[in-house]
């Protein structure tokens, strides 16, 4: 392992085995200070900790990893998620580094930010996790929550289809915890935040202070600042148009793959990329993505990809032999992405790995997080397909 692999993991996974026992203080701590914050917590946390028991989560020397000490069940859990770490969430249970905590609402999308953790729950609810607290901050789409946000920010955006006759824009800071606020746009009635809807407003990509999104002039650049817009896209139409924006670089799509860019007209096509989904690096040099494999037995598969904007491909090596699913869910810095990967498609195992796209080397991070991947969220904002 390379030493910049090897200490950036160091640093951002947790260097601890949660033993179930551990992990159910963790919780029962989280869930007394929900409880005294926020009223009545869902019944969802003992659920949580069936699924959560086999969280192992390693630390990363030289050679294979290896688990750290256990948590002490008598230190409980601290009062706030740590930021900055890797971090995945099941049922209303966020983990974060050493530190597990039950938020009290099922979590179904959510973004980690510089301040703290946003999540959407089942009936649309969005909520912001800083400083111990959980509080309600907006609503969203409840069959399609997406939450967008931009690394090393603590701006927050979302679509709010269910407040008025015409979607909305909306923006929270965590490093202020002000209230929600209606970020601009121009939507009419009938359009709903769906990304493959038949009109949809839909919020593309965070990036520094400008928002990219769909409206009824098509794909644009709001400056959140000033309000100053641009069309970069008048013919867009739906939420797979612009896959992600980073550090003013585009992941624009269309029937014939995907290309990068500042414009679509500058645009360069990525040679054999047909993905929906991906994420650029946060200085926009690398495209991470999962391709769909042939494969009779399984039923199906997908590899995890990454390709630069010049066209150069890594491959990434993936370690499992039975390997049935890879896909790229963020950044852990400009040059590694972080993968979920999972055994045979009947599998309940499923890892988190970090995966340095200059020489294709991963490493374990969480490892047999021990939930079918239909119940894992990752830190994307989206649902996991």
């Amino acid at each position: 392992m390379t030493d910049k692999l090897r200490d950036l993991l160091h640093d951002r996974a947790a260097g601890t085995d949660f033993p179930a026992s551990d992990v159910d203080a963790l919780v029962r701590a989280g869930d007394r200070r929900v409880r005294r914050r926020r009223g009545a917590v869902a019944g969802g946390a003992l659920a949580a900790l069936a699924l959560a028991a086999a969280v192992v989560v390693p630390t990363l020397r030289d050679g294979d990893a290896a688990p750290g000490p256990s948590v002490d069940p008598s230190d409980g859990a601290t009062e706030t998620l740590p930021n900055g770490v890797v971090s995945w969430a099941t049922s209303s249970v966020i983990l974060a580094g050493d530190d597990a905590l039950d938020v009290g609402h099922e979590v179904r999308a959510y973004v980690a930010t510089t301040h703290g953790y946003v999540f959407a729950d089942p009936e649309g609810t969005v909520y912001s996790v800083t400083d111990g607290d959980v509080d309600p901050i907006g609503r969203t789409d409840a069959t399609d929550p997406h939450l967008v946000t931009d690394a090393g920010s603590a701006l927050v955006g979302w679509v709010d289809d269910t407040s008025g006759p015409a979607p909305a824009f909306m923006t929270f800071d965590q490093s202020t915890n002000d209230e929600a606020t209606f970020a601009g746009g121009e939507t009419s009635d009938g359009m709903d935040s769906a990304a493959d809807g038949a009109d949809p407003a839909y919020f593309y990509a965070l990036d520094g202070g400008t928002a990219y999104w769909r409206d009824v002039r098509g794909a644009v650049a709001v400056d959140l600042a000033t309000q100053d817009t641009e069309v970069i896209d008048p013919d867009a139409v739906d939420g797979r148009d612009i896959l992600d924006v980073e550090d003013g670089v585009i992941a624009f799509r269309d029937g014939r793959g995907v290309a990068v860019g500042t414009t679509r007209e500058s645009a360069v096509r990525l040679p054999g990329v047909t993905a929906v989904e991906g994420e650029l690096s946060p200085d926009g040099a690398w495209f991470a993505y999962a391709a769909p494999l042939p494969d009779i037995e399984n039923g199906g598969r997908t590899e995890a990809r990454v390709i630069g904007v010049d066209g150069t491909t890594v491959p990434l090596d993936i370690p499992s032999a039975a390997l049935s699913f890879a896909l790229p869910f963020g950044w852990l810095d400009d040059d590694t992405v972080g993968v979920l990967s999972s055994g045979p498609i009947t599998s309940r195992y499923q890892s988190l790995l970090g995966c340095e796209v200059t020489t294709g080397e991963c490493e374990l991070v969480v490892e047999d997080a021990g939930v079918p991947r239909a119940q894992i969220a990752l830190p994307n904002g989206r649902l996991l397909d």
